[in-house]
Order: structure tokens, then C-alpha cells, then sequence
């Protein structure tokens, strides 16, 4: 199968999908979960252009110039996240990857991804998501994905103007969706990890988006996500990029969330 995004599998066992922004996100935590699981990892097409798969440039969609506007895939502008495309292109890698039914996974931006998705898929059996408020308002995100669009483009940095574009874009899709039953319903394993310190003072992600106060942003939708079935996993001491460089710490929870479960 010739696949329209970059994708890698490591181990065997039940799957778990995480969407990644480059190609060394997530590697970390990959390596240590392949021993018990499928672990695959892919690039959805909206980030493709940070970091493009290896082989020959016109085999890749990638962002093009309009005079209506930013366009991708194929050329074509656009004014609507493309989901079904991004589900066909999730479903595509499975296949590849031998994953009938999958948990979907991912921290920050891509566990924004892969929980916006994860509704949207019958194959999808659970989520596992890190450092971002999945039921929270989205008011915010749309704001900040503008507003990051906007830096980018005065900074000539079109690329990552682009997949800020597209990422506001999804948020705005998202925005007046209740995922709560859907994500009652998910049958398998349901994770939400964070820092505690996560947006607070002295994070480094407060420096750039002092709005973001991603701890306290999860504490206030705590209930809800209990009500939905959510192991809520509070790591003392981190703040947002702590986490995300501690894979050994957030690896051996998985672990003990997915002990002898299968999807």
C-alpha cells in the first residue's frame, strides 16, 4: 500500500496510534511500550509540511500558494478542517500497520488530534491523551492557533503559519461538538496525563501562551472526564515540557493502566 503520510510501527500487541508532529515525537515513549504493543506512529497530512516524509517531493501533498488564501492537498483552498480525509488517512496507516481496532494516543497539540479524532472512528477502542484539556472550552485554542498564524506569517515562516492554520481550523470543527457519550462508549483504555505545575508560573510554555494554564484547565473538567470512564493522572512537580521529557515516568503508568487489556 502506498501511503499518503509517514508512518512507523515498532512490536506486536494490541495497537496504539500516536499522531506526531515530526518524527522523533513520540519515539521515546514508543520504544518502551513496543515490548507488550503495536506502537505506530504517523504524521497526519496538516503537519507534513514541518517535517516531510523521505522520497520523491512530488509524491507528497504539500501546502501551495493561492490567491484566495492558504490551500493544501492538492492545491485546493480550504475553509473546513478535511475530516474525513484525515480519518481516511488514519485508517489507511492501521491497515499498514495490521491495527483492525486501536487506541489513539498523543500529548499537547497531537493528543488535541488525537482526541478530536477518536470520536469520529468506529476502530477507535480508547484514548490516551497528555497535556491538554480534551472536554475543555475551545475558545482559547482557536485564539491562539490565529494568533500563532499570524507571528508566523510576520516572521516569513509559512510553513508553520500554514499548520497553525490548519490547526485553528480543527479547533473551530471542535468547538460545538459533546464528545462526552462518545467517549463514555469507548470499551478500551481512557488516560489523561499532566504536569502539575503545567502552565503555572516558571512553566516554559507560560512564557509563549500565558493563557494556556493547562493544569488548571484539566482540574476543572476532572469530573467530567471521571464521569467518562478517565483515569486522570496528575504528575507532581512537572510542568509541560518536563513531561513531555520524562517518557519513563509516563511509560511505566501506561503500563499499569494497560495491564492485561486488549482491544
Amino acid at each position: 500500500m502506498s501511503l499518503p503520510v509517514w508512518c512507523e510501527a515498532l512490536g506486536a500487541g494490541p495497537a496504539i496510534i500516536f499522531p506526531c508532529r515530526t518524527r522523533r515525537e513520540h519515539a521515546d515513549l514508543a520504544e518502551r511500550l513496543s515490548d507488550r504493543f503495536r506502537v505506530i506512529r504517523y504524521m497526519p497530512r496538516h503537519v507534513t509540511g514541518l517535517d516531510a516524509p523521505a522520497g520523491d517531493a512530488g509524491d507528497w501533498v504539500t501546502w501551495e500558494e493561492q490567491e484566495d488564501g492558504p490551500a493544501f492537498w492538492g492545491g485546493k483552498p480550504i475553509e473546513d478542517f478535511p475530516v474525513d480525509l484525515e480519518i481516511a488517512d488514519l485508517h489507511r496507516v492501521a491497515d499498514e500497520a495490521g491495527a483492525d481496532r486501536f487506541v489513539l494516543a498523543g500529548y499537547s497539540g497531537m493528543a488535541a488530534l488525537a482526541a478530536f479524532l477518536t470520536p469520529l472512528t468506529p476502530r477507535a477502542a480508547g484514548l490516551l491523551a497528555g497535556g491538554f484539556p480534551i472536554l475543555g472550552p475551545k475558545e482559547y485554542w482557536m485564539g491562539s492557533a490565529e494568533g500563532a498564524r499570524l507571528a508566523y506569517l510576520t516572521a516569513g515562516m509559512r510553513a508553520l503559519a500554514d499548520n497553525a492554520f490548519a490547526t485553528a481550523l480543527m479547533y473551530r470543527a471542535w468547538h460545538d461538538r459533546d464528545d462526552r457519550a462518545a467517549l463514555t462508549a469507548l470499551p478500551g483504555p481512557k488516560l489523561l496525563w499532566y504536569g502539575s505545575d503545567d502552565g503555572e508560573p516558571g512553566c516554559l510554555l507560560r512564557e509563549s501562551r500565558p493563557g494556556a494554564r493547562l493544569a488548571a484547565r484539566v482540574r476543572a473538567t476532572r469530573p467530567d472526564l471521571e464521569a467518562c470512564g478517565f483515569a486522570v493522572l496528575e504528575l507532581p512537580g512537572l510542568d509541560h515540557m518536563s513531561v513531555q521529557a520524562s517518557p519513563d515516568a509516563v511509560a511505566a503508568r501506561l503500563r499499569v493502566l494497560l495491564a492485561d487489556r486488549s482491544w
